[in-house]
């Protein structure tokens, strides 16, 4: 079995890949195909036609290229309108997606653990984009969108809708980040196992989404505005480095599992709004209630976390690593 594998890698290497590699199924009306599934040994680049039998490529169908860990590049053809729930998991050997102008649709985990894609460009026809897309793409820096996309935009390599009013994701192999003032929404997932250690949430969010920053190992502390009011179920769970989660305001409502397995965290509260987080020593949301005290101005458009004390911690945290 062993000598079989062997002899279909090298032959697979030599050769590269191809159409041939491909599997096409016709829809029910006849009328367009699906790529449905790809020959997990190809290896290489591939281009993907846009016709197969004189009829247009549209979708890439949910698992096609699944696992397909030898593929390096690929090109998707206009026509392509629909890339389907985990076409390309675990294609950890990818390291560019060329997407067409026809796409529509990237769905649910399309790119969960490509953690070979640097980066990738979203164009402007896309509407929608699945939860989780990027998820373990370890490689990825820069999340760019085109400029003439109606419903999403970047800013820094980072994922937002069109308005900048909520974060949609955030590329995987990014350590720190200046969330811009007009973000409202942290979205679902879109930090989820991101190498991420440094964080500035602007006192314009209001939600943190259900497993927003889950996964976050590196991530050691983060100064929660008085502005948020909601956080979802899960959304710092398994973040094991974290030791300090600042409360900058009353306790936010929502999920009990929020910092879950924070193993021994400490909400750090000031004492205006201790009792909203059930009194010091409580339990809040997996968290350890401490307080401490200060002259706090209660206007919701005090900021109480400035760019001076974001470039601080940099600072900080650069020295502390130099010292390693």
């Amino acid at each position: 079995m062993k000598q079989l594998l062997l002899t279909l890698l090298v032959s697979s290497a030599l050769y590269g890949a191809s159409v041939d590699d491909l599997t096409f199924t016709l829809n029910e009306a006849g009328t367009e195909y699906s790529v449905t599934d790809c020959n997990t040994v190809a290896t290489g680049s591939l281009d993907i036609p846009s016709t197969y039998n004189g009829l247009p490529i549209t979708t890439i169908a949910d698992s096609a290229f699944s696992q397909c860990k030898y593929l390096t590049n690929i090109t998707l053809p206009n026509n392509i309108t629909t890339i389907g729930t985990m076409s390309f998991f675990d294609c950890w050997g990818l390291t560019s997606i060329t997407l067409p102008d026809t796409l529509v649709s990237i769905e649910y985990g399309a790119f969960i653990e490509c953690s070979g894609l640097g980066r990738i460009n979203i164009p402007s026809g896309v509407t929608s984009i699945g939860d989780y897309t990027f998820d373990r793409c370890w490689a990825l820096t820069e999340i760019e969108v085109s400029v003439d996309n109606k419903n999403f935009s970047s800013a820094d390599g980072v994922l937002y809708n069109k308005s900048i009013s909520k974060l949609v994701a955030c590329p995987s192999n990014v350590g720190t980040i200046q969330i811009p003032a007009t973000v409202q929404v942290i979205g679902l997932g879109s930090f989820m196992n991101c190498l991420l250690d440094t964080i500035l949430l602007p006192n314009t969010v209001k939600t943190i989404e259900r497993f927003a920053f889950a996964g976050c190992y590196a991530l050691e502390s983060i100064r929660i505005p008085a502005s948020v009011t909601t956080i979802g179920e899960g959304a710092f769970m398994i973040c094991p480095s974290l030791n300090e989660v600042i409360f900058e305001g009353l306790a936010p409502s929502g999920g009990a599992t929020a910092f879950q397995a924070a193993q021994g965290a400490v909400a750090t509260v000031y004492e205006n709004y201790i009792n909203s987080f059930g009194g010091e020593g409580t339990n809040y949301s997996g968290l350890i209630v401490s307080s401490f005290s200060s002259d706090i101005d209660d206007s919701p458009n005090q900021v109480l976390y400035s760019e001076e004390d974001f470039n601080s911690i940099l600072t900080e945290r650069d020295a502390a690593l130099a010292a390693r």
